[in-house]
């Protein structure tokens, strides 16, 4: 993690009083971060699979850290057709890939990647939309 400390120079006037320091603190987690999160194709059949891809990226793993690793988590929501009621879908949860037998023609589908590496949480992204042609 992070080290730091602050140091506080207490002035007023033309007077300069006894600098006082901080104990140190160290951060010990930054959250982890996902972006770029696509489902594709962008077009598909419904004898295509969708999969959603995205760039994740942490700060102590990449100074090294080997106690954490990318423990994101997908969701998948579809909306029937003719709504955008998007549901989760809870029996494809963390699948990159969604077979074509679980979609069917105007189906809206979308995934949400929250990022997670065996410590923190970071901010959800959701992707685009899809709809089955």
């Amino acid at each position: 993690g992070n080290e730091i400390e602050v140091e506080i120079i207490p002035a007023a006037n033309n007077t300069i009083g006894t600098p006082f320091r901080s104990d140190v603190i160290t951060v010990q987690n930054d959250p982890p971060v996902v972006d770029n999160v696509v489902v594709s194709p962008s077009n598909p059949t419904s004898s295509s699979s969708l999969q959603v891809t995205y760039d994740f990226f942490d700060t102590e793993i990449s100074q090294g850290a080997t106690n954490q690793n990318n423990q994101s988590s997908v969701k998948w929501l579809k909306a029937s057709r003719g709504t955008d009621n998007f549901v989760e879908i809870p029996s494809l949860a963390n699948k990159t890939i969604v077979s074509g037998i679980n979609t069917s023609s105007g189906e809206k589908w979308k995934a949400q990647v929250t990022p997670f590496d065996g410590v923190s949480i970071g901010q959800m992204v959701e992707s685009n939309i899809v709809t089955i042609q």
